[in-house]
């Protein structure tokens, strides 16, 4: 083993549905309002934006003080998936007592854009564990870092948009009439538009990603320095740790989740 690699700490994490559209809405503003926002329609389906961090729960912020204070991970939650593994997460992190003033952070759909302790803080303010616990590590004395390539991100926001708003036309088509002479492949408004519209976006989004991993990467290798620690908060969907291998010695800080709690972050 090459003992001069450069250290870095992986954190696979799951995104939860209702995240994705405050940080669409943080990206889009950092660009200057670039793309369009998503229609009211699509905003109203979207119900509640706020994390469920919020429901029915100790607030992010309060939860991860308690933490902090060394209350029992038990004594904090009530059994909140999200709340579950992001206090498992930041748990983690606090053992691993490191050089923080030496640490730089990345987040995957953290843009570079000069704004990022921005971004950081609004999403912190709508309750999100994720960046609530950036900011406690920038307290500490950690470095933020640009992480994503901005335009790789619109278009992948963008590629979101389009489904949500094909999906929610389909929810339209329960109880409006369509067309007969229009074929059901092609009717964006039934659940058989829906259905190719989501595989058109998957392979698509598979593409994007593969580009997004290949500026994360080179992102990381630039800006790394010999000496420092690098924590990366990254969704489990990329293959990003897969690339740094070569060239970094990486620990991983995972915090499993039963099937049944994955799936109520995802509400399925």
């Amino acid at each position: 083993m090459n003992t001069n690699l450069r250290k870095l700490v992986y954190v696979p994490v799951l995104h939860a549905r209702e995240d994705s559209r405050p940080a669409r809405n943080a990206v889009h503003s950092a660009a200057g309002g670039q793309t369009a926002s998503v229609s009211s329609g699509v905003a109203s389906r979207g119900n509640n934006v706020v994390s469920a961090l919020a429901r029915d729960n100790l607030p992010a912020e309060a939860a991860l003080q308690a933490l902090q204070a060394g209350r029992p991970q038990a004594d904090i939650l009530h059994q909140s998936p999200v709340d579950e593994m992001w206090a498992g997460i930041a748990a983690k992190i606090g053992e691993l007592n490191l050089p923080w003033n030496q640490v730089r952070i990345y987040q995957d759909g953290l843009p570079v854009c000069g704004n990022e302790l921005e971004i950081v803080t609004r999403l912190a303010k709508q309750n999100s564990w994720n960046h609530l616990l950036i900011l406690d590590l920038l307290k500490k004395g950690a470095k933020l870092e640009g992480t994503e390539n901005m335009d790789f991100l619109i278009r992948e926001y963008d590629l979101l948009n389009i489904l949500l708003m094909k999906n929610s036309t389909a929810d339209l088509s329960t109880v409006l009439p369509t067309p007969t002479e229009v074929p059901t492949s092609q009717r964006v408004g039934t659940k058989a538009g829906a259905l190719g519209a989501k595989v058109e976006y998957q392979a698509k989004s598979r593409e994007l990603l593969k580009l997004r991993d290949e500026f994360i990467l080179n992102r990381v290798k630039s800006t790394l320095q010999e000496g420092e620690v690098g924590v990366i908060f990254m969704g489990v969907m990329h293959r990003l740790d897969k690339m740094l291998e070569k060239d970094f010695l990486i620990s991983y800080i995972i915090y499993r989740l039963p099937f049944r709690s994955v799936g109520a972050i995802y509400n399925v």
